[in-house]
């Protein structure tokens, strides 16, 4: 019985902890992930292309996800951003990270109101519409996102009804 408890618990913990998941290998697919960025953050388009395998797409996103500064020239960053953001509709999900983070300095209550709804953890990035302003989650709770979107795939995806979202 005791030997069953604790094969339970690392069964559950240890997709929380993983780092890798593995990905059916689709070169069209990687290399039009491969090139989303500020254009595609703004208008995504859920083509064919994008949506013939839901599962697999949702993998390659969450596999290309990259802690980010907040550096608007840099490739990663927008790749980043709108993979996550064709994640999101994708699922309908937003995953929530923790920070260590006060939000200090010019901006931080600005930044905590876009970033956290909930008061507890954040959203990896938000976006102030009005202004064109992009607010970014600290780096700790970027990795926490990214955490568990992995964990979601190794838990969750292979039964989730991906249609509810259209």
């Amino acid at each position: 019985m005791r030997n069953s408890i604790v094969l339970l618990i690392v069964f559950w913990v240890t997709p929380l902890f993983a780092q890798d998941i593995s990905c059916l290998r689709d070169e069209i697919l990687e290399a039009k992930i491969g090139n989303f960025d500020e254009k595609y953050f703004y208008e995504p388009k859920l083509d064919e292309t994008l949506l013939k395998n839901y599962r697999n797409l949702s993998c390659l996103l969450i596999s290309s996800l990259k802690i980010v500064t907040l550096d608007t020239q840099n490739p990663t960053f927008w790749n980043t951003i709108a993979a996550l953001s064709v994640l999101e509709r994708l699922t309908c999900m937003t995953m929530r990270g923790k920070t260590a983070e006060k939000f200090l300095g010019p901006k931080g209550e600005e930044r905590s109101n876009f970033l956290s709804r909930d008061g507890h953890e954040v959203v990896f990035f938000g976006y102030h519409m009005a202004n064109s302003e992009l607010f970014l989650a600290p780096a700790d709770a970027q990795q926490a996102i990214i955490k568990k979107w992995k964990a979601w795939y190794s838990l969750k995806s292979k039964g989730y009804n991906y249609n509810k979202c259209k």
